[in-house]
């Protein structure tokens, strides 16, 4: 074992003398293992090592006894112990998920610390080639696809290694037992209310009437799948290049460019683009139900899954996590030149100035980035979000037209509305963002003063246009 150990360490990391190399130990018989393999292995492979150890505190004076039973190991081979206490039971009702979810976000935020504060490099977990097998099973049986099939990975963000995918776990009870060494046993593991140990107890021992050998069946299936996942990947990202923008909402999704490709490279855009966008691994079932959103022709909806909405409007659908799905709007607000305020959307701030006509500030012949007439705007002015019904007159053509079928015949997503700046004078909309200056209202070589308003996005991009609104937000 120690071999294999040896041989997946120098694959993983092979620049690993020198390295601090942190094994995430709960005191169970894989990462007892894998503490004791890594230890010996040290001096020959030229790094350090220490203990990472996070108590979940869900079993009371159990948990206590792991974690003292972990600092003791870690004493025993001369090693610091990174102890850390988490209330699991609490992030899990917080955050609206199981508690091995929450367990499992919650150990690798805390490992992503510990690397990013410089004291690990790497971290290594106890799974084994026995989970890697029960993991493919669990996902098969959730119709998770061919990338679902690749399991667990060797290695995963930011500095996570796997170092005993290649070993089963009886394997690792041989070793510890050779070794005259004890580890501790959860009595979780037992419990079949959680789906995985239906997998360990009643699902695998009736597959290996069928295979003795199932375990390592599945593995190598998963290693095939990895395998092909890496050729997707590259064809996923020119997809991906063609069809998603990252927005302030979310992950945008162009439909038309979308329907485009294969339903194979379909399938694997749209988990790319869910996960980037914070929703959890998604079924087979809501990948089918995010296809039929994106289908060409269809209209607006909306499909909830975990982690996520999905939103569609014209041409295009956008995933976000559930609490960026609202925008929040800013309360309509007196203006009072000269005066700088967050537009009601707090996507960009908006300049209001008086100046003499003389100066040059109102250039009539350009609507957008032109003045009002200040002396003709009747007070108060006040700049709010747009509400259904508001109308902005346009100057070429000379028509009024509703703000709404603006907004459609720009293409302006429903998601992109709210909040969306207007300057009124009483029930008149004298102004609005990306189409300027309401015909009425626009200062002429006659306007002595003018009021200039200008909305600069919160990237700095000065708006002057739909076009450029566009590009501030989508970078399109």
């Amino acid at each position: 074992m120690l071999d294999r150990i040896r041989s997946a360490l120098k694959a993983l990391e092979p620049a690993v003398a020198g390295r601090t190399l942190g094994v995430a130990c709960s005191g169970g018989a894989d990462s007892t293992a894998l503490l004791t393999a890594l230890a010996a292995l040290r001096g020959e492979l030229g790094f350090d090592l220490a203990v990472v150890h996070l108590n979940h505190r869900l079993r009371g004076e159990a948990s206590e006894a792991d974690e003292i039973f972990v600092r003791d190991l870690a004493a025993a081979h001369g090693l610091a112990a990174h102890v850390r206490g988490e209330d699991v039971a609490t992030l899990a009702a917080d955050w609206g998920c199981g508690l091995e979810d929450a367990g499992r976000r919650a150990r690798y935020a805390w490992f992503a610390g510990l690397i990013a504060e410089g004291i690990c490099d790497r971290i290594a977990t106890g799974h084994t080639l026995s989970d890697q097998a029960e993991t493919v099973l669990f996902r098969l049986a959730r119709g998770s696809g061919l990338r679902g099939l690749a399991g667990i990975r060797p290695e995963r963000e930011p500095g996570i290694i796997r170092p005993l995918l290649g070993v089963s776990g009886s394997e690792i009870r041989d070793f510890l037992r050779e070794r005259g060494l004890t580890w501790r046993e959860d009595e979780s593991n037992r419990d079949r209310r959680f789906r995985r140990n239906q997998i360990r107890h009643d699902v695998g021992p009736r597959l290996a009437e069928i295979n003795p050998r199932w375990e390592s069946a599945l593995a190598r299936t998963a290693e095939q799948a990895l395998s092909e996942e890496a050729y997707w990947s590259e064809i996923v990202a020119v997809a991906a290049a063609r069809v998603l923008q990252r927005g302030e909402a979310g992950i945008r999704l162009k439909v038309s460019a979308f329907s485009e490709l294969h339903p194979a490279v379909q399938r694997r855009l749209l988990r790319t683009a869910a996960e980037e966008a914070g929703g959890a691994a998604l079924g087979a079932d809501h990948i089918e139900a995010l296809r039929e959103l994106c289908e060409p022709g269809r209209g607006s909806g909306e499909a909830s899954m975990p982690g996520l909405t999905a939103r569609r409007s014209l041409d295009a659908v956008m995933l976000s996590p559930p609490a960026r799905a609202e925008v929040p709007v800013e309360p309509a607000r007196r203006v009072e030149p000269p005066a700088e305020l967050l537009a009601p959307d707090r996507r960009s701030r908006i300049r209001f100035e008086i100046a003499s006509q003389h100066s040059g500030i109102g250039r009539y012949t350009e609507p957008i980035r032109a003045g009002l007439d200040w002396k003709r705007l009747p007070a108060p002015l006040v700049l709010r979000a747009w509400r259904p019904g508001d109308r902005w007159q346009s100057s070429s053509p000379s028509r009024t037209m509703k703000l709404k079928s603006l907004f459609q015949k720009a293409r302006v997503e429903v998601w992109d509305r709210p909040g969306w700046p207007v300057l009124c004078a009483g029930d008149q909309v004298v102004w609005t963002r990306a189409y300027g200056v309401a015909e009425p209202w626009q200062a002429d070589a006659e306007s002595r003063e003018c009021l200039t308003v200008r909305e600069v996005h919160l990237t700095g991009r000065e708006i002057c246009g739909i076009e450029q609104w566009l590009d501030s937000v989508y970078g399109l």
